[in-house]
């Protein structure tokens, strides 16, 4: 049930047809984006995996921010056995402990 409080945004979004050309250029990656964009994510994960520390964000030399959200999947093999070893082990340890309440 909503208050009368409650609002409701309707945003309009114009079709292909109402926009020009050039509008419609803007709107895309071009080819030059998305090759800028995969030399960035390769940069990170470079970067991410000479990174000692498992900070999420790092510093280039150049002082531009890696961020290494959505990427720590491809940090290493052994960072991932890790994670997931961790990851049993937390599940294990509530798993044990909602059992021994239940008897």
């Amino acid at each position: 049930e909503k208050s009368a409080s409650s609002k409701v945004f309707v945003y309009l979004v114009p079709s292909t047809a109402d926009l020009t050309q050039e509008e419609i250029e803007s709107s895309w990656l071009t080819e030059s984006d998305l090759s800028r964009m995969a030399d960035d994510v390769v940069a990170s994960i470079i970067a991410m995996r000479k990174q000692k520390s498992h900070s999420m964000e790092s510093y280039e030399g150049d002082g531009n921010q890696l961020s290494f959200r959505g990427l720590e999947h491809l940090r290493s093999r052994v960072h991932n056995d890790r994670q997931q070893k961790h990851k049993d082990l937390v599940y294990n340890t509530v798993l044990s402990k909602q059992k021994r309440d239940d008897q």
